[in-house]
């Protein structure tokens, strides 16, 4: 961890991994309240998605006892809203974490973008725009590879209440995936 007033640098608990699962394609962190998180695809036949929290009081991880399932989650596009995390996945897959019920769980599968895509929240809409998609006519590019014919300048709505995708203006500059 790092000290902002004496800029100096600390050690912190451990998380350990699985090796199956060290990859910087396969993981996203965000904060929530007073906890760090790290959100892992297992890159395994399992494709298991699993939650890691870190406790800054007790100076330790936790494994969340739950996993889902999916086809794939590397590059996970995360947003937050209030007390729920989300992570878009690059197969349109979008799974909610909610530290009231400690639960993952399955929502409304995205028909559009989910490629190295932006996200942000306002109120109780999450706006994904831009980003691109692996497959393109059949055929998937090289690993980390982004070309002009799979990248997009959309813009889709995520009404977290009611747990529904809407297509708005598409985003006004260039076509990016970056």
């Amino acid at each position: 961890a790092f000290n902002l007033d004496s800029k100096t640098w600390s050690n912190k608990a451990t998380l350990t991994i699985p090796g199956s699962m060290i990859s910087p394609m396969k993981q996203c962190a965000f904060s929530m309240g007073n906890a760090g998180y790290i959100y892992y695809h297992s890159g395994s036949t399992t494709k298991a998605q699993i939650l890691y929290k870190y406790d800054p009081v007790l100076n330790q991880w936790t494994q969340h006892t739950q996993t889902l399932t999916t086809s794939s989650s590397i590059y996970s596009v995360p947003f937050i809203n209030g007390n729920r995390a989300f992570f878009l996945t690059e197969d349109r897959k979008l799974t909610e974490y909610n530290t009231d019920s400690t639960g993952l769980m399955a929502r409304a599968d995205f028909g559009d973008v989910g490629f190295r895509s932006a996200a942000f929240v306002i109120g109780d809409t999450a706006h994904i725009t831009t980003g691109g998609e692996f497959s393109v006519g059949g055929s998937a590019p090289p690993a980390d590879t982004v070309t002009s014919t799979n990248i997009h300048n959309n813009h889709w709505g995520y009404s977290i209440s009611s747990n529904t995708w809407t297509r708005k203006s598409i985003f006004n500059g260039p076509k990016r995936a970056e």
